[in-house]
């Protein structure tokens, strides 16, 4: 038995399984790809079969490695491309291995870069449904979690996202939408997917998206509240904070941006003032919740 690594348990809790446990799972991934090569000129390749321990450490790395990216992009590009054939398939997941790419999500990088050639693989129309398809789901989920959110802390989704139609202008919107004087994020289309994405604020169209990605339009409006200092609107504080500390990684010790306003007083019945957390209870409480999940995993 040989050790592989150690990590302090504060560190695995701070940078989290995957940066830790990330260059062990690359090295087996290319130990079942390209092998080792012996002195007489032999390669020989090895896989994991099993993973058996007693700790949470353990079921860390089972995790990872029950999710790697030889079956989720086998599984995704079934369900893109239906009725590939096999030895077209292998051959795909093979050269994307080759090129770094890891996790579905860096397959958005391949296109367009030197080298990144799949025609002797796939006609050029098959890789163009197949590049959408990871693009439509990224969409979809962003969405769904925004409105997962907003639903788990009960917060109205108006205090985050504003839909309208498609074809509508940013004179059209001002004209006939009463638009918060708080940013908000305009998505333009059915509520699902959409095709554009505008920022306002204090009643004004102010950033109409070059990107029309629903995660180019968050990103936007996260940097319009921190560029010009802004406190989240109430309707959506929870949701927000939660997203600014779970997914951008925007954890500062002291201060926030929730609003301070007034709240009734549970004992008084009184109109009191809010008192001011590092942390919003609620995100705090979700975010421990979801830490205990992986680690229970």
């Amino acid at each position: 038995m040989q050790l592989v690594l150690l990590c302090r348990e504060q560190d695995f809790r701070y940078f989290g399984q995957d940066l830790v446990l990330g260059t062990l799972v690359k090295d087996l991934k290319d130990l079942e790809v390209s092998g080792v090569e012996l002195p007489n000129g032999e390669i020989r390749r090895a896989s994991v079969c099993a993973i058996v321990g007693d700790n949470l450490g353990s079921h860390g790395i089972g995790g990872i490695m029950s999710a790697t990216f030889g079956e989720e992009i086998q599984r995704t590009i079934n369900k893109a491309l239906p009725g590939l054939p096999q030895v077209k398939l292998e051959k795909l997941v093979e050269r994307l291995v080759s090129w770094g790419v890891e996790t579905i999500n860096d397959l958005k990088y391949v296109e367009g870069a030197p080298g990144a050639d799949l025609s002797d693989v796939l006609p050029p129309i098959q890789i163009r449904k197949l590049l959408d398809s990871f693009k439509t789901a990224d969409e979809q989920v962003g969405i769904m979690v925004s409105k997962l959110l907003l639903a788990h802390f009960q917060e109205d989704q108006g205090g985050l996202l504003l839909c309208a139609d498609r074809c509508a202008t940013a004179a059209d919107l001002e004209g006939t939408h009463n638009l918060p004087p708080s940013p908000r994020l305009i998505a333009l289309g059915d509520g699902f997917t959409f095709d554009q994405w505008m920022i306002s604020i204090e009643g004004e169209i102010v950033s109409e998206g070059t990107q029309p990605t629903f995660l180019a339009g968050l990103a936007a409006l996260f940097a319009t509240f921190f560029v010009f200092n802004l406190e989240y609107p109430e309707e959506a504080t929870c949701t927000l904070e939660f997203i600014q500390r779970r997914f951008l990684g925007l954890n500062p010790e002291r201060g926030t941006k929730a609003a301070k306003g007034k709240v009734t007083s549970k004992t008084t019945g009184r109109l009191v003032q809010k008192k001011q957390t590092a942390v919003n209870p609620h995100v705090s409480t979700l975010l421990c919740q979801i830490m205990d999940y992986q680690w229970n995993f």
